[in-house]
């Protein structure tokens, strides 16, 4: 399934244009590491932020004295009567505010940059596509970062590309949403992206929108990426997103699927848990025919689950990296299930040179922990528990086996007990969660020699 949707060609990256920054996370791993795939100081929404303060966050268009707030009620008595007639009269550096209520509206933004936030919060704001056809939020004339939604439960969307959110050829922000119940359809024969999509088409540039901080749960595709699809030139950053129980019925991706050539994708301090792919990586897909920098660090993925095709052992329940380079590094991978039966591999990756697994801790895998085929990846100081590995080739050093006492992974805290094993690692805390949040009994170690011979016998 994954062939025919590999047919990118090569184009230039583009400077990353928000600042990185050194954040301290509990260990000394990245402060080694370029800062394109550290952790971003996350800056307050224009949703936490009082009105005397908004007007100092513009940053493109309309001056101080020009830009204007409008206000936006259920009971339309607002400035507008609705949040699209706030966007049609609105212009460049405007905000929105949208106050409590529930909103059966599509919105577009018409490439303007202004932002969109509500007043009280997700759980009190909503935007309902009340299922009509088409995307309950479109970004589709060339926004760029002045752009913003923040604040809001997006539901209801029903589309053949993002049914909650669809972004083409833009790169807007999307911050602090809960983003549920939508639907990609495949009546076109594609359905993609339930809750969001990211299309980029422009072969001359790449396009990073920004997704942050979002709730992305409930979510269905037909075909590819439950919870967030990508295609083309595109390299989003995902950064402090939930993502669970998203569902990609046929095709790859249950939480996030991208594929794309050049872009970078940066994905972050994530939660993925619970997702299913009916093909290919539950959790998360990164893919590119000619080679991608990925940076996947401090994400947990949990109890995600993928089919596989009945021909096929490359499942990856948790991840599916192709031709990925650059780091996937202090992640937690916890109890990812292979449902086809052929020991697919929590984490499958497939001709990826140049690729770093560092600092992982992965453990309960059902179907086998690792599995690398056609590259040369390093698999370097991680811990397993109860997870295989197969990755010939590649440099293997400082691996152990232990269980690495979690505080109570059933209900998903990943946080650790003061004496396990990951804590204790020469190179540093280990996993996305190094935090010590309870007190249990030590465990054995083993080596990862010992390891090895295991997973040969």
């Amino acid at each position: 399934m994954l062939l025919f949707r590999l047919r990118l060609l090569a184009f230039g990256g583009q400077v990353i244009k928000s600042a990185d920054a050194h954040v301290s996370h509990g260990s000394n791993y990245q402060n080694s590491q370029p800062a394109s795939c550290l952790r971003r100081i996350k800056l307050p929404s224009l949703s936490s932020l009082g009105s005397p303060w908004i007007v100092l966050l513009i940053l493109h268009g309309a001056s101080v004295a020009e830009a204007r707030e409008w206000r936006v009620y259920s009971d339309r008595t607002g400035d507008a009567p609705s949040i699209q007639a706030g966007i049609d009269s609105s212009q460049a550096g405007d905000h929105i505010r949208v106050f409590p209520g529930t909103y059966y509206e599509s919105i577009a933004f018409q490439g303007k940059s202004i932002r969109i936030f509500s007043h009280a919060g997700p759980q009190a704001t909503v935007i309902d596509g009340g299922g009509e056809p088409g995307s309950v939020v479109r970004f589709t004339g060339g926004e760029t970062e002045g752009a913003e939604i923040a604040g809001f439960t997006i539901r209801g969307g029903v589309a053949n590309l993002g049914g909650g959110i669809l972004v083409q050829n833009s790169e807007p922000s999307i911050r602090d949403n809960r983003i549920e119940d939508n639907v990609a359809t495949g009546i076109a024969g594609i359905g993609w992206g339930g809750g969001v999509f990211l299309l980029g088409e422009d072969k001359s540039r790449v396009y990073r929108p920004v997704l942050e901080g979002n709730l992305i749960v409930n979510n269905e595709a037909a075909g590819q990426g439950g919870g967030i699809g990508a295609f083309g030139y595109v390299g989003p950053t995902i950064i402090g997103n939930t993502i669970r129980n998203n569902r990609a019925l046929t095709g790859d991706g249950g939480g996030i699927w991208i594929i794309t050539a050049l872009g970078s994708p940066r994905i972050v301090d994530n939660e993925l848990y619970r997702n299913t792919a009916g093909d290919h990586a539950g959790g998360l897909l990164v893919a590119s025919s000619l080679g991608v920098d990925v940076c996947v660090k401090f994400n947990v993925l949990a109890a995600n689950a993928a089919g596989g095709r009945p021909s096929a052992q490359d499942v990856g329940a948790a991840m599916w990296i192709v031709r990925g380079r650059g780091e996937v590094a202090n992640n937690t991978f916890w109890a990812n299930r292979d449902n086809s039966g052929r020991l697919g591999a929590a984490i499958y990756l497939d001709h990826s040179e140049g690729l770093v697994f560092a600092r992982n801790i992965v453990s309960e895998s059902t179907g086998g922990g690792i599995s690398c085929v056609g590259g040369d990846v390093a698999i370097i100081d991680n811990l397993f528990w109860e997870s295989s590995v197969s990755c010939p080739g590649g440099a293997a050093m400082g691996n152990i086996i232990g269980n690495p006492l979690f505080c109570n992974s059933s209900e998903l805290d990943f946080t650790l007990a003061r004496l396990s094993p990951a804590l204790e690692h020469p190179a540093g805390p280990l996993g996305a969660r190094p935090d010590i949040g309870c007190t249990l009994v030590a465990v054995s170690r083993e080596s990862w020699g010992g390891l090895k011979l295991r997973f040969k016998q």
